[in-house]
């Protein structure tokens, strides 16, 4: 009896043929120089704006990076598997979707701009559209004679009215879903009393003058209450004074169930009467 002879089978096949081809080449990976760069340049003043206390645009900024080397390298993986892992696919997808997201830290090409804020609006909020004058948040006003502090936590956008002179949103307020805002608006008195245009004012908003005295730096106020709307935003607190031939008012609207009574009298407290010689 003979022992069979071993069957001879093929070679095993080397590591280096079993493994998998990466996803990425490394040429793939040079895109992000400029996708940093960009939005460094860019993106971070625009998100500093946005949220207008540089400390609170750290992690949003972080995060739109993160969100945009996650979506690229999704759009790689799906280019990967459809074109059956091929690594040449998967990094010309990785690298038009990183070039398209450095292109839109400065031109509104894909119109997503996540946590940081359009770079449009960032350009026209430093006066580089038209040849408009740049406009910074403020909140002193020496041609009314007057200054308060800005709300913290409210993101101060630039007022659309010329009788509007400083204008809060609430951290979830947008341009198209408004939750809560405040403006500090005038106007001039004519023959009109201060109890006149409060009890006016009262009337407009289904209201009440408060019956609690208020005064902004001495100079005495009334506050006007009202209910909110059962659907939509509408004024449900004001604070009106007067001052030289002027009528100032803090106008508070908010949805139902949201109150801004706290960062009225926050502007109220802070609010400072500038000296005579200090208006231009």
């Amino acid at each position: 009896m003979t022992d069979p002879s071993p069957t001879n089978g093929p070679p095993p096949l080397p590591a280096s043929a079993r493994r998998r081809p990466k996803i990425l080449a490394r040429w793939a990976l040079l895109p992000l120089i400029p996708f940093l760069l960009l939005q460094i340049i860019y993106g971070w003043p625009a998100a500093k704006l946005r949220f207008e206390y540089p400390g609170a645009a750290i992690g949003p900024f972080i995060a739109s990076l993160l969100f945009g080397l996650l979506i690229s390298l999704l759009f790689a993986w799906i280019g990967y598997r459809v074109s059956g892992r091929s690594q040449f696919n998967g990094s010309v997808v990785f690298t038009a979707m990183i070039l398209v997201c450095t292109v839109n830290a400065v031109v509104p090409v894909c119109g997503c701009y996540l946590f940081t804020g359009s770079p449009l609006q960032f350009a026209q909020q430093r006066g580089a559209v038209n040849g408009r004058p740049s406009w910074k948040p403020q909140t002193e006003f020496p041609s009314f004679g007057f200054r308060v502090e800005s709300l913290p936590g409210w993101p101060q956008a630039e007022p659309k009215e010329t009788r509007v002179l400083a204008w809060w949103g609430s951290p979830d307020t947008t341009e198209n879903d408004l939750r809560a805002f405040i403006t500090l608006q005038w106007e001039a008195v004519g023959s009109r009393s201060l109890d006149q245009r409060a009890q006016a004012v009262a009337t407009s908003l289904n209201g009440k003058i408060d019956d609690q005295p208020v005064s902004l730096d001495g100079q005495p106020a009334r506050r006007i209450v009202a209910l909110p709307a059962e659907t939509g935003v509408k004024p449900v607190e004001v604070i009106i004074t007067s001052h030289d031939d002027n009528f100032f008012l803090i106008i508070g609207a908010v949805t139902r169930g949201r109150s801004c009574h706290d960062q009225i009298d926050f502007i109220c407290k802070s609010w400072r009467w500038l000296p005579k010689d200090s208006k231009p």
